[in-house]
């Protein structure tokens, strides 16, 4: 493998799987010797390999067909292991779902993949065309590198994704899917992470700004303990916004998502309450502050909702922040 001026070196790399070797004969160029010698035509080396989908390539309703919950990853981890590709990782976070592997025949692996990938969302291979990426070799560890040190995430520098990366890593090794390839550039993407985070300012200004909506709240609602939020969609910094406002004693927050899975699994990390989508007008008058991550590329809070929940609340002020890109509120709403 190439790994290019500056990436660590293996020594004790060894292969998942070893293919034999093509061997063809050809003559000795030696001068005055007729003898034969033996030449490697085609080695089959394991390779670093990334197949998956995130937000600048698939609609949100594919991720959402895609995505995979904790209580299913070791079932797609079997699911690989059977299909030949016995080192991978399932990360399935709310902007992207990927499978991280090596596999010393990348092509073939692929096409498996998005087999896989498509009877979990019980779609056809096809309908996936045009909504996957397939990543190899230099590309691929470039892609597992950015994604671990929050480059490729929408909002560039959000702090969850590396814990998000270590978590489905865990899961890979209790399933015993992480040989030595995978692990070396997983520990290299770590390391990595940790020194963009402490060399560069990446993250300063997500933080910043979940901060500053925090304190906006705090200065239109007085103390939050005694305020209700509602967070519509699972967006990576939706739910940095929604930590902080827990973090500054929001009373109670409620979750909801088109797709219920994604919202009670992030209803379990940010420990709140599971909302109702369909029940999303109830939700806007009992909500002192909403916040949005859904990017369904159409708006959800409309100026009509916002004008009934501001009447049904009495005239009680709403605090509003709209994490998504294109935006989920209309912004006719004041």
């Amino acid at each position: 493998m190439n790994w290019g001026k500056g990436w660590p070196r293996f020594a004790t790399w060894k292969p998942a799987r070893r293919r034999k070797s093509d061997f063809r004969r050809c003559k000795s160029t030696s001068p005055g010797t007729g003898s034969w010698v033996m030449t490697v035509a085609e080695t089959h080396i394991p390779m670093a390999m990334v197949v998956g989908a995130n937000h600048r390539s698939s609609s949100m309703s594919i991720r959402d067909r895609l995505f995979v919950e904790d209580d299913q990853v070791p079932g797609v981890l079997e699911k690989l292991r059977a299909a030949g590709i016995g080192e991978a990782m399932v990360l399935s976070t709310c902007d992207r779902v990927e499978i991280q592997a090596v596999h010393d025949d990348p092509e073939d692996a692929a096409k498996r993949i998005i087999t896989i990938f498509a009877e979990h969302a019980e779609l056809k291979a096809e309908d996936l065309d045009g909504q996957t990426y397939t990543l190899t070799g230099d590309e691929a560890v470039r892609q597992i590198f950015r994604v671990a040190a929050s480059l490729d995430s929408l909002v560039v520098g959000e702090p969850q994704v590396l814990g998000q990366v270590k978590s489905c890593h865990r899961m890979a090794a209790d399933a015993g899917m992480t040989g030595t390839g995978l692990e070396a550039i997983l520990q290299a993407a770590y390391t990595a992470s940790k020194r963009a985070r402490n060399e560069t300012k990446i993250g300063e200004r997500p933080v910043s700004i979940a901060a500053a909506s925090a304190r906006l709240a705090q200065d239109l609602h007085g103390d939050l303990k005694k305020r209700s939020g509602l967070l519509i969609g699972t967006g990576e910094m939706g739910e940095l916004v929604a930590g902080a406002m827990i973090e500054e004693g929001l009373g109670d927050l409620s979750v909801v998502h088109t797709t219920a899975a994604r919202a009670e699994a992030l209803a379990r990390e940010l420990n709140c309450h599971v909302g109702d989508f369909n029940d999303l007008g109830r939700l806007l008058d009992d909500a002192d502050i909403v916040l949005t991550a859904l990017g369904s590329r159409r708006h959800v809070v409309t100026s009509d909702m916002m004008q009934v929940a501001i009447h049904r609340r009495r005239r009680r002020p709403v605090f509003l922040v709209d994490t998504s890109l294109p935006g989920d509120i209309d912004p006719a709403i004041n």
